[in-house]
């Protein structure tokens, strides 16, 4: 966010909180207190790190390497859903399911300073093809946290959760100050054993009408499940509407208020998803939110796509009407990908957006990348060079998107059985490079110091020699760690 919208904003927080000052508000949140200190990380900031040496890192066209990785303390990281930085705070956060709570790394010192704890955790237990989620009920409704955006004050953060659940998250006091609950009717029955929304996944910020677009992705029916002889489980893998034996609700978005008292403004239907949706992103050109959802996505069964492979369309959303202004219609995966044989059907995921070429990367067919145009939807790359990757990131410091996947075909440097960071073009769509990264997800950057940021996850049950993108930073085996990537020009 500029400079002049920021002041703006600050501004007229501090305006409302006079405005206001006789609401009930929480006293715990650090907003209500203008008075209250910046946030202040690690204080060995400039201590001997090879992380906090300036290399090439404002080099962008060079070529981008490994630099370091920083340690995380607890339990390893099993499960990581999402990273995400602040150029607000200098800060990375992460989705830390392992250790239920979001992480905090000072993008100054590149150290671990912090987490948020208090979220539902990662999946546990499951065999048979029955997974178990954490989240307090007698129903299991997914895991958390799962994905997080950072609001326009510098400290806050907008963090989704298991149980329908958005918790709002102060960094100065690294504590959740707020719970909103997003559950409707349809999914919940409002007791501690008819809970039935699931998850509240993927989001996004519009920081001009101060909205949080949240989406709730694998509800199923309250009254079926609740029914004798149904029995539901809400997981993170409900794809299809009447579903058998399980009975679902469409998906859903949820339109919350970024003021005090975090009021819901209104949910969005998509009864036309064969699938979940995934991660929306907020277009500051257009002023609106650009949603993927799946029409296809499947391999067997009555739900099975055809020949052609998944399908789905972009769904262009006015945050103030709180509706799909219009769709853009991605081609199936046979159109996507000719040279690639049998056609893919994995569903789309997250999107990240290049707001300056206005050009939008989406992971579709399980096979590829797609970048596309946000403002017509039309196609500008596809990428195969890297395959389908959960997270994506545009890097506005040097113009590149950045996802995480393997290298299909043993593309160097990696083969089909490791991952890689990939680099690719904003405006062109055109694929740069693979960096070998095993073990790695979730690319986040950092547009200050240019650099990118993974999250490096060990399997539950390690066997053998860590071979992980930590190992070679001496960091305990199988325990996971953040790896941090600048480019490095290597003729100096």
């Amino acid at each position: 966010m500029k400079a002049v919208a920021r002041f703006c904003s600050l501004l007229c927080s501090v305006v409302a909180a006079v405005t206001l000052g006789c609401e009930s508000q929480p006293t715990s949140d650090s907003s209500t207190n203008p008075s209250a200190p910046q946030l202040l990380f690690n204080k060995a900031h400039g201590a001997t790190n090879p992380c906090a040496a300036d290399r090439d890192h404002d080099r962008g066209n060079a070529p981008v390497i490994t630099l370091c990785a920083v340690a995380v303390p607890g339990s390893p990281l099993v499960s990581v859903a999402k990273t995400w930085t602040d150029p607000e705070t200098d800060a990375e956060y992460v989705d830390d399911q392992s250790n239920k709570g979001v992480d905090i790394i000072d993008g100054r010192s590149y150290t671990f300073v912090g987490r948020v704890p208090g979220f539902v955790g990662a999946a546990v237990g499951g065999s048979g093809g029955t997974i178990s989620y954490g989240g307090g009920t007698s129903t299991s409704n997914g895991q958390g946290p799962n994905s997080l955006v950072p609001g326009n004050d510098g400290h806050r953060l907008w963090v989704s959760d298991g149980n329908s659940m958005v918790q709002v998250v102060d960094v100065w006091s690294q504590s959740i100050v707020a719970s909103v609950n997003t559950a409707i009717t349809a999914c919940d029955g409002g007791t501690s054993t008819t809970h039935y929304c699931g998850r509240v996944n993927e989001m996004t910020y519009d920081p001009e009408d101060d909205i949080v677009l949240v989406e709730n992705p694998n509800p199923l029916d309250e009254t079926f499940c609740t029914t004798s002889g149904n029995n539901c489980k809400s997981t993170a893998a409900i794809s299809y509407p009447t579903a058998s034996p399980q009975k679902t609700v469409a998906p859903y978005a949820t339109f919350i208020s970024g003021h005090w008292p975090y009021k819901i403004l209104g949910t969005l239907s998509f009864p036309d998803a064969k699938g979940t949706t995934e991660a929306p992103v907020w277009d500051r050109e257009t002023r609106r939110f650009l949603l993927p959802v799946p029409t296809c996505s499947g391999t067997t069964g009555a739900t099975a796509c055809a020949s052609n492979g998944a399908t789905e369309y972009i769904a262009v959303i006015n945050p103030r009407k709180m509706t799909v202004e219009k769709k853009f219609t991605i081609p199936d995966c046979a159109t996507l990908m000719p040279g690639i044989s049998p056609a893919g059907t994995g569903m789309m995921n997250d999107l990240a957006i290049d707001d300056r070429d206005q050009t939008v990367i989406m992971e579709v067919c399980g096979k590829g990348e797609l970048v596309f145009s946000a403002r017509t939807g039309a196609v500008v790359n596809v990428v195969t060079q890297i395959s389908s990757t959960d997270e994506s990131s545009f890097n506005s410091a040097d113009g590149n998107f950045y996802v995480v996947a393997t290298a299909p075909g043993g593309a160097t440097p990696g083969n089909a059985n490791t991952t890689s960071l990939g680099v690719i073009d904003g405006k062109t769509g055109l694929w740069i490079e693979n960096v070998l990264n095993v073990g790695g997800k979730t690319p986040s950057a950092l547009t200050q110091s240019d650099r990118i940021f993974t999250a490096v996850t060990v399997p539950a049950t390690p066997t053998g020699t860590d071979s992980t993108a930590c190992s070679k930073f001496g960091i305990k085996a199988f325990t996971g760690c953040i790896t941090v990537f600048e480019h490095e020009n290597p003729a100096l």
